[in-house]
């Protein structure tokens, strides 16, 4: 198998099947037939000894025109050739075995008492063509420790000591320096022109190295720009713990092909990514202090009574901020004002309720009494839209869940019902999707009314082939506390949920799944010290180097709290160690 072309790694339409297809080449070229680096040095070496120096084309021509009709005679060393000098043609073709002179010989007049060496040696194309595969590794002053051989004993790639790869096909320098050059073209081009596009393996683009040196991102965004944005603004790179799962990268890369209509970024938590807890003890037995209240102003009051947090992180700023909160007013737990509301922040302390948008996206219906709660975001894969969702309904009449969506942030659909109206109470859900079943899973709290197989309420999930259902039948899971609202997650490829014991400790508790589907839990509350009983509450992962934290939001109850009720709490835990996965 040849050797690959560079442009098979940097072309203008690498898709990323190619790009692997160009890497397994190369591995099986370099996989060949290969020789040491010292046999290789003293194979050079002698054929150094043994070749005379170049000569142009014109020379070698007319000695061969004096092969044309003479003998080709062989001798074991060019001393017995030169003895028999007499008896050899000026035609003649003479083969020296020996080391030392071996190679081709002829006499250049009818008078020469020895042999000349001839232009047209095997030996010296061979080291011709030795020199032209090995001369750009001579110009690199780094030690190599690995040469690749092909099956002619060139060298084709060398492995170097300051980590770099040179390979023939490319010249002297190594991989890195072409990655350089290529920086540096882009970076002191003017015009606006792509000069490297980067595409996924269904073609569409991934990012754009332009001219202007710029990089423009697949859904059309500028590098340059989001740096000159107003304020202080970062665009966070993900570490290679931070890349989406391979299932959910080739998802979001098939649909953008086939029904994205959005390009709003992914909030974390909501797909998995390429990492996992090294011990799923260490984040089970994670602890928190209640600190001061976060004050947030609604529609409807200044510091108002607030409550069902829903955290969204980014790492790149959904309309100008790296966070979003979902959650409901609760003015003294009256449920006229429980209607859900986006706010923005950069710092998880000051938060702005979103402009340009109706807020609250939705209030309740008019008519017969019925109100909106339990708020969450949904990230929908096939499209890219970001969805907030409630729960509608009474106890009385049953609950359903609604959903409305936007594909940039300022303008939302007409609410639309995800489930039918049930006795169910499905308490505090929110739906993720899960690609190792191919289908979306709700979580929630709720009683059994189909089965009646327990008094109260139980976590448990529900399965759907589509997000607006149909839904299966809940499958129910023990705790060791009594369950009130949860809130599931990603952290990397496992799952961890956060539920609140609202009737006997007031606590919050931790559990952890590798499939979403078969959970730990610990049985001890996760906040220490002093805190008032708490209510719903919100988990988000957050990755630093090889370890991750979690961002927690959460509110105090209407249970034996007094006056400080539906106040709302951030705390950030102690890191605990990844690993990749």
């Amino acid at each position: 198998m040849p050797l690959p072309n560079i442009l098979e790694f940097t072309g203008t339409n690498i898709s990323q099947r190619k790009f692997q297809q160009a890497q397994e080449k190369l591995l099986n070229y370099l996989g060949g037939e290969v020789t040491t680096k010292d046999e290789f040095n003293l194979n050079v070496s002698a054929l150094n000894m043994a070749i005379a120096p170049k000569v142009d084309k014109t020379y070698v021509d007319g000695a061969l025109a004096g092969f044309t009709n003479g003998a080709s005679k062989f001798y074991a060393t060019l001393a017995l050739a030169n003895a028999d000098i007499a008896n050899i043609g000026i035609k003649d073709k003479v083969e020296i075995g020996e080391v030392a002179n071996g190679g081709t010989w002829y006499k250049a007049t009818a008078g020469a008492t020895t042999l000349t060496k001839s232009p047209y040696d095997p030996l010296a194309q061979a080291k011709l063509y030795a020199d032209s595969k090995t001369e750009s590794f001579k110009k690199n002053s780094a030690e190599s420790l690995f040469d690749f051989n092909d099956s002619e004993k060139n060298t084709v790639a060398k492995i170097l000591a300051n980590g770099d790869l040179v390979l023939a096909n490319l010249g002297d320098e190594g991989i890195s320096e072409h990655i350089k050059n290529l920086r540096s073209v882009a970076a002191n081009a003017s015009e606006n022109q792509s000069i490297l596009e980067l595409r996924d393996l269904d073609g569409n683009l991934v990012f754009n190295f332009t001219d202007s040196g710029d990089l423009i991102f697949g859904g059309g965004e500028s590098l340059k720009a989001l740096a000159n944005k107003e304020g202080d603004s970062v665009v966070r790179i993900p570490s290679r713990y931070e890349l989406l799962t391979d299932e959910f990268n080739l998802l979001v890369s098939s649909y953008r092909n086939l029904s994205h209509i959005s390009d709003l970024p992914i909030p974390i938590g909501l797909c998995g990514q390429k990492f996992k807890i090294s011990n799923k003890t260490d984040f089970l037995n994670l602890k928190i202090s209640q600190p001061e209240r976060i004050k947030i102003n609604t529609p409807y009051f200044a510091d108002d009574h607030i409550v069902h947090p829903f955290l969204c992180n980014f790492y790149r700023e959904f309309r100008g901020f790296k966070h979003l909160l979902i959650l409901t007013p609760y003015q003294n737990t009256q449920d006229i004002f429980e209607n859900p509301c986006v706010y923005g922040s950069n710092d998880l302390l000051n938060f702005e309720l979103l402009s340009d948008m109706p807020q609250p996206i939705y209030e309740r219906y008019p008519g017969s009494y019925n109100y909106n709660s339990d708020s969450f975001g949904i990230y929908d894969h096939t499209t890219g839209e970001f969805c907030v969702c409630w729960r509608n309904g009474s106890t009385a009449n049953g609950f359903d869940l609604w959903m409305s969506k936007t594909i940039d942030g300022i303008t939302w659909t007409e609410r639309e019902r995800l489930t039918p109206l049930s006795d169910e109470l499905l308490l505090s859900p929110n739906i993720l999707f899960n690609p190792l079943l191919n289908k979306w899973v709700m979580y929630s709290i709720s009683n059994d009314v189909i089965h009646e197989s327990f008094a109260g309420n139980k976590f448990n999930y529900r399965l759907a082939e589509n997000l607006h259902g149909p839904w299966s039948e809940p499958i129910f899971i023990d705790t060791p506390f009594t369950s009130w609202h949860q809130e599931t997650r990603y952290c990397g490829n496992q799952f961890i949920t956060i539920i609140n014991d609202q009737k006997i400790t007031g606590q919050l508790y931790l559990g952890i799944s590798n499939d979403g589907l078969t959970w730990e839990f610990n049985n001890i509350g996760l906040i220490e010290g002093a805190h008032l009983n708490s209510y719903k509450a919100s988990i988000v992962p957050s990755v630093i180097e090889s370890s991750v934290q979690f961002d927690i939001f959460w509110t105090s109850s209407n249970v034996a709290n007094g006056d400080d009720l539906w106040q709302l709490f951030h705390a950030k835990t102690q890191p605990i160690q990844i690993e990749g996965a």
